[in-house]
């Protein structure tokens, strides 16, 4: 897939927005019990939501201006709290 950068996040209670490179990240809830969790992404003007995921499940995303798609992955979870990575193709030169 080529070189990545990887920016970490960490969301602190639900409603709790962060903003990881290009996109937003909303933490609507997690099941500590299940490892599942379901969040709000924003990428420009578009809000996905993304119900019900499982720890370490990757979730690839488009960005405008891209071929690659982008990926999020949650590694760690607990009562109203996420961290994890988001995976964003580097810059290539023009040729």
């Amino acid at each position: 897939m080529g070189e990545r950068n990887r920016v970490d996040f960490t969301l602190n209670g639900k409603g709790d927005r962060s903003k990881v490179g290009d996109v937003m990240v909303e933490l609507r809830d997690t099941n500590v019990k299940k490892n599942q969790f379901t969040i709000a992404l924003y990428v420009d003007d578009l809000r996905m939501e993304k119900k019900d995921r499982a720890i370490d499940e990757p979730i690839y995303f488009y960005t405008p201006g891209t071929r690659a798609p982008s990926e999020l992955v949650v590694n760690q979870i607990g009562k109203n709290k996420l961290g994890g990575f988001v995976s964003i193709l580097k810059a290539q030169p023009a040729r």
